[in-house]
């Protein structure tokens, strides 16, 4: 018969083989959990306190990997601050208000930033939404 610190361990390494395979971070967490269980079997600890401590280093790391996940969309939302102040020029609208521009050697869909109709001018770039430029009123030189 097979020990549970086996099944906990063995467990653990298949989360982690799956983690490497996919990027989650949240198997990370699991592996985590069943990595304390084995722990805890290991030293003697009766299955319901091996799979508490496997909830709450799960839960644990499944927290960590929350905040860190979303600290880097953050960051990666923050990117967008490269392209803020750099200027665009609008040459037709388009029936909607928007225009097409073009703008880092590819087209970009473009919207005024107050919601107006666009007219021909030179813009600057207030911020990035999706595929969409949004614009600041034009600069007159």
């Amino acid at each position: 018969m097979i020990s549970l610190t086996v099944i906990w361990f063995s467990a653990a390494l298949v989360l982690l083989g799956m983690e490497m395979l996919l990027g989650t971070l949240y198997l990370l967490a699991l592996a985590l959990g069943a990595l304390g269980a084995a722990l805890c079997s290991f030293l003697g600890a009766d299955l319901t306190l091996q799979c508490i401590v496997a909830a709450g280093l799960t839960l644990a790391g499944a927290s960590l990997a929350h905040v860190y996940r979303s600290r880097r969309k953050t960051d990666t939302l923050a990117d967008n601050a490269l392209d803020r102040g750099h200027t665009v020029t609008v040459n037709t609208v388009r029936d909607d208000g928007s225009a097409l521009v073009h703008y880092r050697g590819a087209s970009w869909t473009a919207r005024a930033l107050d919601g107006r109709s666009l007219t021909p001018g030179i813009y600057t770039i207030s911020r990035i939404d999706g595929s969409t430029l949004l614009l600041q009123p034009p600069i007159h030189p």
